[in-house]
């Protein structure tokens, strides 16, 4: 109750400031503190659900698949499980986008929301392959795709939702939070995995401990349930709601959707580029990557110290959008990537635990100088008639493609070509795509100008 209280407190703060900024909210700002709580709540334990898997996926794969596993394909195994719920994401931001443009964006949130907690609390209730047999890898992977499907809707329809309702001058700013309740959800899923890593017996973790923090998930999952009936939909949507009363059949509008906006759709899946390669390279696969080629171990707690710069770099870059434009912040940033992504992997290789410490933690506050503008730069993209649909669709394409098979195609390429250093290959080239996708959107711009 105090965090919550200290919360409400922190984000009226915020709104009052606003109303005095020279921008003055469009929204009261009692309002706005709900839409942003509420959404960050939200996808902070959807991305918190989502990554657990990512944390545990291994000892998870050792319970469900077969014993009889190489260490490599049993690894593989584990991220092609977590791939899978990738592909279930460009469906998802198909049904939810429809959702959220036709019947309003809070309805499609609350779909999501229920979406991930029920097959995340049925995880943490999976029988082991010794109990059933093949049947646990069945329903695992049967579990798995239902996370995705509320993985296309859940992230993309929150930062639109607050984006909507921020004030002008300040939806950089607003958008951040957004991005920044992603890295919430990581890091409470990373200082979790620590507290059960350094309370329980590794015994104990294998036999019941990993269960604990799925089943823990429903518990939060109800809170932002909650919390979100206590919004409601941005004015403008609610009257294009009401013009639009006789909704088109979804094949007419997802016709018309691609006719139009194809190629907003493709800058959007170029530009992602890097942001899905980068989050699941620095959050989920740099731990795998320093216990398999580092010489030292890595521990949860390193890992939270990450995520703290992760999350530090996205509000700063989110301020400094508004003032500089997303497209600058993103290419400035993405220019830094690039430049540090081979050291840093050199350092993750490194016999220094301090070395791989910081080496982890540039990676992580660059990639969220570039998290920061996102939601901002994806919003203005599109229409807002199209846009749930337009963002989710082209941002979950790109995550599915380029994201969910990050850390595979890292272990490959190391596998296949003996250089430890390819992740940071891999990384620097994502990063050169989307500074290309960026400057073709600046281009378009200044042509529609012209």
């Amino acid at each position: 109750m105090n965090n919550q209280c200290i919360s409400y407190l922190f984000f009226d703060s915020m709104t009052q400031s606003l109303s005095t900024s020279g921008h003055s909210p469009a929204i009261s700002s009692k309002k706005l503190r709900h839409v942003v709580i509420s959404c960050m709540i939200g996808n902070a334990l959807e991305w918190y659900d989502f990554a657990l898997y990512g944390y545990f996926g291994v000892m998870i794969s050792r319970l469900m698949f077969p014993p009889d596993q190489t260490p490599v394909g049993l690894l593989l195994k584990s991220y092609a499980v977590f791939f899978l719920g990738f592909i279930m994401r460009p469906l998802g931001a198909v049904l939810f986008g429809y959702i959220g443009d036709r019947h309003g964006r809070k309805k499609a949130l609350m779909w999501s929301i229920y979406c991930m907690a029920i097959p995340t609390t049925l995880i943490g209730l999976l029988p082991t392959y010794e109990q059933v047999g093949a049947w646990s890898a069945v329903v695992l992977i049967v579990l798995r795709l239902f996370q995705g499907l509320s993985m296309g809707g859940e992230f993309t329809g929150s930062m639109i939702f607050v984006v909507e309702h921020a004030p002008e001058g300040k939806k950089g700013l607003w958008g951040s939070w957004s991005s920044l309740s992603v890295l919430i959800g990581l890091l409470l899923g990373s200082v979790l995995g620590m507290l059960i890593d350094g309370v329980l017996t590794p015994d104990q973790v294998k036999l019941w401990g990993w269960r604990l923090p799925f089943l823990f998930s429903f518990a939060g999952s109800w809170v932002g349930s909650a919390l979100r009936k206590l919004t409601d939909d941005p004015d403008q949507a609610k009257a294009d709601e009401k013009e639009h009363n006789v909704a088109p059949k979804k094949s007419m509008f997802l016709g018309r959707l691609f006719a139009h906006y194809w190629k907003d759709m493709l800058r959007v899946v170029v530009i992602d580029v890097v942001v899905a390669v980068g989050f699941f390279l620095v959050t989920i696969y740099v731990m795998t990557y320093v216990e398999q080629h580092g010489q030292v171990g890595y521990h949860f707690s390193a890992n939270t110290l990450s995520m703290l710069a992760f999350a530090c770099g996205i509000p700063v870059s989110g301020w400094l959008s508004d003032r500089w434009g997303s497209i600058t912040v993103m290419q400035r940033s993405i220019f830094l990537l690039c430049l540090i992504s081979l050291p840093c992997f050199w350092g993750l290789s490194s016999s220094t635990f301090g070395v791989v410490l910081l080496s982890h933690c540039a990676l992580s506050a660059v990639m969220g100088c570039i998290f920061g503008p996102v939601p901002s730069l994806m919003v203005s993209i599109f229409p807002r008639q199209v846009r749930y649909s337009g963002v989710s669709i082209a941002h979950n394409i790109s995550m599915a493609i380029f994201g969910g098979s990050a850390p595979e195609v890292a272990i490959y390429f190391i596998d296949r070509t003996s250089i430890t250093l390819m992740p940071g290959v891999f990384l620097a080239v994502a990063g050169i795509i989307s500074w290309c996708g960026l400057a073709n959107l600046r281009r378009s711009r200044m042509g529609k100008m012209a």
